[in-house]
Formats: C-alpha cells, sequence, structure tokens
C-alpha cells in the first residue's frame, strides 16, 4: 500500500487509519513524503508496525509512487491518495478476486465523491470499465487511482514517468492495457475527497493532462493503426474544445472542435457535445424571445 503525500497531515492520518482498518490484514503501508514542510515520521511511528516512512525532496506524486513502488516487498501494489479513504473491505475485495483470476494484473473499482467532511456526493460506477480496455481506454479513462491493486511483477517492466505531473496515472494505466485486461469491480471501495486543489475541478489541469495523453499516443504507442489515431486524435481535441468552451474561450474551443470534424466526421461524441453546447443556449435564445414579444 503506497500513500504518497506533501503536508496535509490530518487527512493523511485518516487515510492510513482507512487501511488499518481493512478486513484484509496482510499489508504494509509505505508513507512517501513529498517534500512536507516537517518531518511527520513520529507522528505514523506509533499507530502501526507495518507502517514505514520515506522522505523525499519534492518531485511529485510519479516519483513518490516510484519509490514506494521501489520500496514494496508484496506481491501486490496498492495505491491510495492523502485525502481519500477506504472502504473496509477494499483490499480484501479486490486481491481475493484476483488470487482467481490470476491471468489478471490489474483491478480497480467504482468510487465515491465525498466531500471535505467525509459526506457522500455521488458514486461513480467506473467498475463497469473492464475486460479488454485496450485500444478504447484513449477515449475515456474512468479509472481513479486509489481504486487500483496491481500485480507488483508489471513494474519490472513499466513505472510512472516522473516527467509528467498530471495524467501521469492514466498514462501508465493505457500502458498496462497494452499488455492485460483489466479487472473491474462495479462496487464503491473507495472515498475520494472533492476539494479546492482537485484535478477534475481545473480545466487548466484537465487540458495539459489531456495533452499529456496526446503525446502518449501519438510518439509512444506504436500498437495504434493509422485510423485508430485519426479517431483518438478526435477525441482529444473534441475534449479540447470542452474544456477551452469551460474556460469561455470560444476561438480556440472552435478551431479544436473544426480539427476534431476533421480528424473523424463520423465521430458520434462529437455532435453529442455540440447538441450539449448549442441545444440549451438556443432555446434560451427562443424563451428569452418571446418573453421580449409578450413585452
Amino acid at each position: 500500500m503506497i500513500i504518497p503525500f506533501k503536508d496535509r497531515v490530518n487527512w493523511v492520518q485518516e487515510a492510513v487509519k482507512s487501511v488499518l482498518n481493512q478486513t484484509f490484514q496482510d499489508f504494509e503501508v509505505i508513507l512517501v513524503d513529498d517534500g512536507s514542510s516537517e518531518n511527520h515520521r513520529a507522528k505514523f511511528a506509533e499507530l502501526d508496525r507495518r507502517i514505514r516512512y520515506l522522505r523525499q525532496d519534492n518531485k511529485g506524486p510519479a516519483a513518490a509512487r516510484n519509490s514506494g513502488i521501489r520500496s514494496a516487498k508484496g506481491d501486490y501494489i496498492a495505491f491510495l491518495d492523502s485525502d481519500d479513504l477506504f472502504v473496509p473491505n477494499k483490499l480484501e475485495t479486490q486481491i481475493t478476486l484476483m488470487k482467481a483470476k490470476p491471468e489478471l494484473a490489474f483491478s480497480h473499482t467504482s468510487y465515491c465523491y465525498v466531500d471535505s467532511a467525509g459526506r457522500s456526493l455521488e458514486v461513480i460506477h467506473s467498475g463497469t470499465f473492464t475486460g479488454k480496455v485496450y485500444p478504447k481506454i484513449y477515449h475515456g479513462c474512468p479509472i481513479a487511482t486509489p481504486t487500483v491493486v496491481v500485480k507488483r511483477n508489471i513494474f519490472d517492466l513499466i513505472s510512472f514517468s516522473e516527467t509528467l505531473h498530471l495524467a501521469e496515472d492514466i498514462v501508465l494505466w493505457i500502458a498496462i492495457s497494452r499488455i492485460t485486461n483489466f479487472l473491474g469491480i462495479d462496487i464503491p471501495l473507495t472515498h475520494v475527497r472533492i476539494h479546492g486543489k482537485n484535478a477534475i475541478l481545473d480545466p487548466s489541469a484537465q487540458i495539459a493532462g489531456l495533452s499529456n495523453i496526446f503525446e502518449y499516443a501519438f510518439k509512444t504507442d506504436h500498437d495504434l493503426g493509422f485510423f485508430r489515431k485519426r479517431f483518438i486524435r478526435s477525441d482529444i481535441y473534441s475534449g479540447f474544445a470542452y474544456l477551452y468552451g469551460k474556460q469561455k474561450q470560444p476561438k480556440i474551443c472552435l478551431k479544436y472542435l473544426l480539427l476534431s470534424l476533421m480528424n473523424c466526421p463520423i465521430n458520434i461524441r462529437i455532435y453529442i457535445r455540440i447538441a450539449k453546447w448549442i441545444v440549451p443556449l438556443t432555446v434560451r435564445k427562443r424563451i428569452k424571445n418571446l418573453f421580449s414579444k409578450e413585452r
């Protein structure tokens, strides 16, 4: 179990306790302190003998997770972000199912968004994303890192890219999907905390993350055919259009929408997005015009 963190120690302690309260108890907890303002070793040493504390200069979550992986001794690697929590039977459920299907090296589950106080907001049924997910994973990866369990030997072949600071987890899941099928479990076994620093709330961060996925697809993944690449390019461009639209940059939004159409005019996702943007706007204008006429 690897938990990278930088400060926010109260949340880290909650995360650790959610691991210690698991029904599956054969684990180690590797805390990777990625450059906190002070050394927190003493705060965790007394909690449980299975906790190991590593401290390094701030290098980002990818480097922190890689440090934890190198230090790990178990057959399976699980990840938990410092602000998230495990449901008590999370590890038992995944380890049991993975042992029953030894040909699968990767599993993940559905999860629940919670607010800063831990109150439930929404269940995300990402666990339906299962089986042979490559190359469709490029068209939308719903996997949350704290839901993932991976066989340790996978990391002898591949690791998190430490040059990436956004979407480095998705890039790794894509790479792993090229060599093994995924086991998706549609049970919400992790609580993912939503707060002001989540990348999911920041369109700029999402644009940077999409750019990293784009870079991987077209410079590193040589298994993609010509037409699949055009389809992926179209999807990513439509994603850029959506995000720039959220940032109220209509010219850049239109540019990427046109690029998306040029790469794959039959990509139905583009037309769905256009409908979501244009139809409500048209309806609002009609209603406004009706009211204007009545006056």
